[in-house]
């Protein structure tokens, strides 16, 4: 399900940006075991075009990088395609003749095809033969997410390769099974993980699954309260809203139906410990008192809470929360 227009570029450039190695342990894993981690950079993108140097084209991410025991420089070039075009080997191949002429190093060339269809093998190389005899041959590596299974990028338990089972063609109906494997495998990282990299993940992942505020919900239901308190935090304002969402659709069905009771109640304990700790780890200031006051609020009060709780900045507006009642 997508909705609305997507910056696929845009996405991709940060997550491969933020994530390279893990990229290149997943797709190539045979030029990570070469490279020099620390020795990564990311490099200016723009080519001045050969046509006078008035039009000017950027490469999508330009990394310079060294392999264990060499002081050799090496550019890895990555260009993402979101649709397939024809003229696709011969963009490659134009990219990589700039790129040589302007930097002049040893350049490793890799493609990441997002698209659906068409599920035939990508081309990836440029030829050109004259009278009989091939005056160019141009090779890259092609990395076509479409030969992938959901299933088979997340087994191999690697962040970004987790991030991208969203970009997949995935039958509704398993789309909430994707989406707690991701938000399992989140709440696991995320400890050992700083802020930026797991909103990356977030972000780009929840773009492009793009569940409903019902299927939000019923994924966060299956999450234990630890993995949901690891998780709602980094959790993007998307997901928030359509948390925020299913919670309200999903209460109002339940009181119509006659079900709140028994089923929600052992929810909403849960619910109380996950929310007093994030409280907690949010806002360290909080007094005792202050934290106590949560512990005798009702069922009523407890679901305003779940919803209103992203909306707090400061303790300020957790004591005026809380005054209000």
């Amino acid at each position: 399900m997508r909705r609305g227009k997507i910056d696929h570029d845009g996405l991709f450039k940060t997550l491969i940006g933020t994530f390279l190695m893990p990229f290149l342990h997943a797709f190539v894993p045979e030029l990570a075991g070469l490279i020099d981690p620390t020795s990564i950079k990311l490099l200016d993108k723009e080519l001045i075009h050969a046509s006078g140097g008035k039009m000017r084209q950027q490469v999508d991410l330009l990394v310079s990088c060294q392999t264990h025991g060499s002081e050799h420089i090496l550019l890895i070039h990555i260009e993402t395609q979101s649709s397939a075009r024809p003229d696709f080997p011969a963009r490659m191949f134009a990219y990589y003749a700039a790129l040589v002429t302007r930097y002049g190093d040893i350049i490793f060339p890799i493609a990441l095809l997002s698209y659906h269809t068409p599920r035939i093998p990508a081309k990836h190389e440029y030829v050109i033969d004259i009278a009989g005899k091939r005056v160019l041959q141009f090779d890259f590596t092609a990395v076509q997410l479409n030969e992938f299974t959901w299933q088979k990028l997340a087994e191999s338990q690697n962040e970004l390769a987790m991030a991208l089972m969203a970009t997949l063609d995935i039958p509704q109906e398993e789309r909430e099974e994707v989406a707690l494997r991701f938000y399992r495998f989140l709440s696991g990282i995320a400890p050992q993980r700083n802020l930026t990299e797991i909103d990356v993940l977030t972000g780009f992942f929840e773009q492009y699954l793009q569940l409903t505020a019902r299927e939000q919900e019923q994924v966060m239901g299956r999450l234990t309260p630890e993995e949901k308190e690891r998780v709602m935090l980094p959790l993007s304002s998307v997901g928030k809203e359509n948390y925020r969402r299913g919670v309200r659709e999903g209460r109002q069905e339940g009181r119509q139906e006659g079900q709140l009771e028994g089923r929600q109640a052992g929810w909403l304990e849960g619910e109380l410990r996950v929310l007093a700790r994030q409280l907690k780890q949010r806002f360290p200031s909080l007094s005792a008192e202050v934290l106590s006051r949560f512990e005798r609020l009702n069922a009523e009060q407890m679901e305003r809470l779940s919803l209103d709780l992203f909306d707090f900045t400061s303790p300020a507006d957790v004591s005026a929360w809380l005054n209000s009642l």
